[in-house]
């Protein structure tokens, strides 16, 4: 890339004070400090990353907003002349609104703060209602409905009980599929874990980062939030707290009986795709990447917990 993250900023008018450089899976990101005390966000795409999936992401934001202007979401900032994005050495660099709260992954976070992240999942899902964009059917490699097509990688997990588990949850999502697929569908968010909610003194302030927003059943968008919520809570039972997201979701979208009957399935279906997207990813300790092994660990870790748990009735 032939400029700076600091010169990238600065073609938004305002040159930064600090960059700080944050952790994140694909894009090369930064929070860009400027001198009357604001910040933003910078993201900078991998090459090769279409225009047209960041147009949708920024839109998802715009039309969410549009419907429910309460919703904490982060706006793509334009340029002084308009533009979203902006091409920077073969790749696209777009600035976003920062919002206030820290990551729930860093956070304490008790089941009265879950539910209300459930809440606000609802609301976000009932704002993109009817919602639609000629890129929100791309394929998106975290759709847990592409889980099973990484069994050639179970090989390489390391020991048979990991192995097993992940089996068996890629085995009861193949058999729920059919009934998944005719759910009610819509564009939904499909990645709110910890890292993607902002919290603050029991609020939720943000949710953040539609890189892997879609148009799918929303049942799978119910299922992956309340899989993600094992790693920032600490209650014994392992199903408190997903069960406390989906309460508050049911607040403002309410679910048919199909939909939460598949819900557990599709819970620990996540939970083993994050086990085998993570023993496929190069473990690297390199600035902004996180640390695949500690990802493989926790992954198993709550997959096991899942299992082991008895989840009978769990999704009503």
């Amino acid at each position: 890339m032939s400029e700076s993250p600091a010169s990238l900023t600065a073609r938004w008018g305002g040159t930064p004070v600090g960059l700080e450089r944050l952790e994140s899976e694909v894009d090369e990101t930064y929070r860009a400090a400027f001198v009357d005390g604001s910040a933003a966000i910078l993201k900078i795409a991998v090459a090769g990353t279409a225009h047209e999936t960041l147009d949708f992401e920024s839109a998802v934001v715009d039309a969410a907003l549009a419907t429910d202007p309460t919703l904490p979401l982060a706006r793509t900032i334009a340029t002084r002349e308009g533009a979203t994005r902006i091409e920077a050495g073969g790749r696209w660099a777009r600035l976003v609104e920062c919002l206030p709260g820290t990551d729930a992954a860093a956070s304490i976070v008790d089941l009265v703060l879950v539910r209300e992240i459930g809440r606000v999942a609802g609301l976000l899902t009932r704002a993109l209602e009817g919602f639609r964009h000629p890129a929100d059917e791309r394929i998106v490699a975290w759709d847990v409905r592409r889980a099973p097509g990484l069994r050639s990688r179970i090989d390489s997990l390391p020991g048979a009980g990991v192995r097993d588990d992940v089996t068996g949850a890629l085995d009861e999502l193949e058999e729920a599929l059919p009934t998944i697929e005719r759910l009610p569908a819509q564009v939904v968010h499909n990645d709110i874990n910890g890292g993607n909610v902002l919290v603050d003194r029991g609020r939720v302030t943000g949710i953040v980062d539609f890189g892997d927003a879609g148009f799918m059943p929303r049942v799978c968008d119910v299922g992956i939030a309340m899989s993600y919520t094992l790693g920032y809570t600490r209650e014994p039972d392992v199903w408190a707290a997903p069960t406390r997201l989906l309460a508050g979701y049911r607040e403002t979208v309410e679910l048919s009986p199909d939909e939460l009957a598949v819900l557990p399935v599709i819970v620990r279906a996540r939970a083993a795709q994050r086990v085998l997207m993570s023993v496929a990813a190069a473990a690297s300790s390199s600035e902004g990447r996180r640390d695949e092994t500690e990802r493989l660990a926790r992954a198993s870790a709550d997959l096991r917990r899942l299992i082991a748990a008895d989840d009978g009735g769990r999704g009503s």
